[in-house]
């Protein structure tokens, strides 16, 4: 029963990434929408750009909510093939990923940049789902805590700034783990998450922290990420694009 009502308060992302066509991505939803409803869990779908108001339209009035995968970290202005927050608040998102360790590889993003795309959202009342995680040869030089650190001290500062009460997802995922079907184990999760606790802890008592984790997650090892305390919810991949292994994760 614990596990049962733990689980029912979770939160569980659907990272589609750049997996489904704008087709896909609705014709997804068409044919599960009612099953993901009576799923009766919190689940939120990122798909691509193009997928944002079909899915929205979808999904209206529903428990399902819909999610980004990237912002601009700018309010306006001239920047080619950006997307700012207020339109994504516009189109119904409710969340929106910053911050995930392809966009930190392949464009090159900085903390600070990250940082201000979280600014962003907050101002449009959308929720940041901002992802860490240290690369393969961090991990093993043990310096996994330090890069979490100075991944999220921009982060942080900007919450702080806040003059209103907000709500975080803090996503980590190990980049050695995403989409490897290596795991960490669950006495070294447990020490990541109760750091993360104690930092967000530590910080205004404005803001509600939501602890996620990611990387490799499918309905074989879900159990154990249960017996980790702290996380409150999961960031899914490769394993949301299939609503079968999707329910299995979920329920």
């Amino acid at each position: 029963m614990k596990n049962n009502t733990r689980n029912k308060s979770m939160l569980f992302v659907a990272n589609w990434k750049m997996q489904k066509t704008l087709d896909q991505s609705i014709q997804f939803v068409q044919k599960h929408i009612d099953a993901l409803k009576a799923l009766n869990r919190q689940i939120i779908l990122c798909p691509s750009f193009p997928a944002l108001y079909p899915l929205s339209q979808l999904l209206e009035n529903s428990s399902v909510f819909l999610g980004a995968q990237d912002c601009s970290p700018h309010e306006l202005g001239a920047y080619t093939g950006q997307v700012s927050a207020q339109s994504l608040a516009e189109v119904g998102c409710t969340y929106c990923i910053v911050g995930h360790s392809e966009r930190r590889n392949y464009n090159k993003e900085s903390n600070s940049e990250i940082a201000q795309k979280a600014t962003q959202l907050l101002h449009q009342n959308i929720i940041p789902i901002i992802c860490v995680g240290e690369s393969q040869q961090e991990f093993e030089k043990k310096q996994s805590i330090d890069v979490l650190h100075n991944q999220l001290e921009p982060v942080f500062k900007v919450i702080e700034s806040q003059s209103s009460a907000s709500t975080v997802c803090i996503a980590y995922e190990p980049i050695w783990s995403i989409g490897t079907g290596n795991v960490p184990d669950t006495q070294y999760l447990q020490n990541i998450f109760d750091t993360l606790k104690e930092w967000c802890s530590a910080k205004t008592s404005k803001t509600k922290y939501t602890l996620l984790y990611g990387g490799s997650v499918t309905g074989e090892n879900i159990q154990q990420f249960y017996q980790v305390e702290n996380i409150d919810g999961f960031l899914v991949g490769g394993s949301s694009l299939d609503f079968q292994k999707l329910k299995k994760i979920v329920s």
